[in-house]
């Protein structure tokens, strides 16, 4: 807008301010008029003026009263300039956005290479590793099974020589039992001639008995009308008689027993080592 003295201007300038009052703001005195990326300063703003307002521009572009320009040497901004430098600044503010998109899409276009270029790697990497676990898996395996050829072939020489052993015991075994058996069969020997020894008493011994009680009661028969004194002493004798044979029948029975039992101590002693 092209600013003069009269009152036209004056009443533009003051509407201007009212219209956009939002973008004032008092940074001391004069006050700065901001619009559309350009900044005013307005040192007085008042109707009734001859010559209107006086406004001047940040950017050195000062507008005055036409008596100014003789005392400043400085060309009034006309309309037209203030619209050009509003469409420059709205030129570069466009061009500035776009710059920022375009850099946002290059940015953007970087990630995702970025991405592409990470997820290839790490999917090179998992076939990398699993060819890796395959050749280790295929490798243990094979040293598994040489370590179980070897295994086995340890076990079977171990079971051969257990075999060996087993055989070599039992041939020991068996030469030990047939002294033991030639050992045994004497002593079974000497145990039968006792026992059937032992027998042959008893049964001498029952005979005795018998003869001794048939001798009794002949006598008792003989004799019963004897006196009873006579009888029980004669008895008694005869008990006498009998229990000391009893006694020394026992002792010898005892003593054979003995004997026996130390000898099959000895035995089983002699069986506990051989096994």
């Amino acid at each position: 807008m092209a600013l003069n003295g009269n009152g036209d201007a004056s009443s533009s300038a003051i509407h201007f301010a009212q219209e956009h009052q939002e973008f004032l703001a008092s940074v001391g005195s004069p006050t700065r008029v901001s619009r559309n990326g350009l900044a005013f300063v307005v040192p007085v703003i008042e109707e009734g003026g001859s010559a209107g307002p006086i406004l001047s521009l940040e950017t050195s572009v000062t507008i005055t009263r036409p008596g100014d320009a003789s005392e400043t040497g400085e060309a009034a901004v006309t309309a037209q300039q203030i619209q050009e430098k509003l469409a420059a600044a709205g030129a570069r503010r466009e061009a500035a956005i776009n710059d920022l998109r375009n850099k946002a899409v290059e940015e953007s276009s970087r990630i995702e290479k970025a991405r592409l270029v990470r997820e290839e790697s790490v999917t090179n990497e998992k076939e990398a590793l699993k060819v890796k676990i395959d050749q280790d898996q295929i490798a243990a395996a094979a040293n598994q099974e040489a370590a179980r050829e070897i295994l086995l072939s340890k076990l079977k020489k171990e079971e051969l020589h257990h075999q060996e052993v087993r055989a070599r015991k039992a041939a020991e075994f068996q030469d030990r039992l047939s002294q033991l058996d030639s050992k045994y069969t004497d002593r079974d020997g000497k145990r039968d001639m006792i026992l059937s020894d032992m027998v042959e008493k008893l049964r001498e011994h029952n005979e005795k008995v018998k003869a001794t009680r048939d001798a009794f009661m002949a006598v008792k028969e003989k004799n019963m009308n004897e006196p009873e004194d006579l009888l029980k002493e004669r008895y008694d004798y005869a008990t006498g008689e009998r229990d000391a044979f009893f006694d020394s029948a026992e002792n010898r029975l005892q003593q054979g027993n003995f004997k026996l039992r130390a000898e099959g101590d000895e035995n089983d002693n002699a069986g506990a080592k051989l096994h």
